[in-house]
């Protein structure tokens, strides 16, 4: 945050705190009626400043557009692309309980979008690709007999 808009909201927070010390004030030494009153006609002028606000932020900071040549892909059958990281894939049939013998499973990372003209591509049966860190992936089939895996 910059030096001004840091000034710009300490004073807001520093402006909110003496209309609500005046307000209490107002009904302490005064009515309550007029405490009221003055406690509607504050919140509508505070309303106004945020959707002014708002509306200032809305057009100031427009969206970034994302390159249009990156690029995430998963083409093969069972396949799985991501532009950022993977926590899980399992592909295989039957593999839901493979992943309680693979050990705990890695919390998933913050997505992240794909650098600039960066492809990823996922192309063939049951492959995997990602733009960021694959936890864990599960491509192959889970047997049911007992002593095979």
């Amino acid at each position: 945050m910059t030096g001004r808009l840091r000034a710009l909201a300490w004073s807001g927070v520093v402006a909110g705190a003496a209309v609500a010390a005046g307000l209490i004030a107002v009904a302490v030494f005064g009515d309550l009626n007029t405490a009221g009153q003055l406690a509607g006609i504050a919140g509508a002028i505070i309303s106004l400043l945020g959707l002014g606000a708002s509306m200032y932020a809305l057009v100031s900071y427009p969206p970034t557009q994302t390159d249009a040549r990156s690029m995430t892909r998963a083409t093969g059958s069972r396949s799985v692309a991501a532009g950022g990281s993977i926590g899980s894939a399992v592909t295989g049939d039957q593999a839901h309980g493979a992943l309680a013998g693979a050990g705990a499973a890695p919390l998933p990372q913050p997505p992240s979008p794909t650098s600039s003209g960066r492809t990823v591509q996922a192309s063939g049966h049951r492959a995997v690709a990602a733009g960021g860190d694959i936890g864990n992936a599960i491509t192959g089939d889970v047997s049911t007999e007992p002593g095979t895996s």
